[in-house]
């Protein structure tokens, strides 16, 4: 067994989690990064008009799987790719989740409705892509929806699937930026009150007006390398 000393000093791929509501700019924003390749599960991308980038549709499971396996064993294929993004995370719950159902026709309590072992395998097999995206060597960049709030005092956090597999995802990612349109603009943020934030790289301010790759790139250089 080896002990040696390591000293992390450049960034080199972020793992990234950007959520906020519907049409606040996540997938404008995405679009931005070097070189993105979308895992497109949304069907959401013509934010982007005008902007030219590479995509995967994504409609079923067993497409996303395929996907993964192509990005891993073809990386000579994906030089020029520099960014891989997932639109959106809990979108592809929610089709995971109906594809257990379809095909696992146990019975159920409710027919229609999915019982806690349907929710556990469907986070089960999510958990794993998100490992398998994170292994690979691109920026990663997961888009989600944020969550309804009942109550203003909720906290704000992305609308995902089980409360443990969450936390864990969370935990995995470099940053999180919670996403708002204000009236100066479209807004990022990293530290806003009541708001599932993380700045792993303690790089970034508050908040950044109208984000874009190029924006955030500065302030990684500020980091020594």
């Amino acid at each position: 067994m080896k002990i040696e000393k390591y000293t992390p000093t450049k960034i080199r791929n972020l793992k990234m989690m950007i959520y906020g509501e519907s049409g606040v700019g996540k997938t404008v924003l995405a679009s931005t990064f070097p070189q993105p390749l979308f895992l497109d599960i949304d069907d959401g991308m013509i934010s982007i008009q005008g902007r030219e980038v590479f995509r995967i549709r994504i409609t079923q499971p067993n497409e996303m799987m395929d996907a993964i396996t192509w990005i891993i064993t073809n990386p000579e294929k994906l030089q020029s790719i520099e960014t891989i993004v997932v639109d959106s995370l809990n979108e592809l719950q929610s089709i995971w989740l109906k594809n257990v159902l379809d095909e696992y026709p146990v019975k159920r309590p409710y027919d229609t409705l999915p019982a806690q072992t349907d929710y556990s395998k469907m986070l089960f097999d999510v958990e794993n892509i998100v490992r398998a995206l994170l292994l690979l060597d691109k920026h990663i960049l997961f888009i989600a929806q944020a969550a309804n709030r009942a109550f203003e005092d909720e906290s704000i956090q992305p609308a995902l699937i089980g409360k443990t597999s969450a936390k864990l995802i969370v935990a995995k990612l470099d940053l999180i930026g919670y996403m708002r349109k204000l009236e100066s603009g479209r807004v990022l943020f990293f530290d806003y009150a009541g708001a599932v934030t993380k700045d792993r790289l303690n790089v970034f301010p508050k908040s950044i007006l109208d984000p874009t790759w190029d924006k955030l790139e500065s302030f990684i250089r500020t980091r020594k390398e």
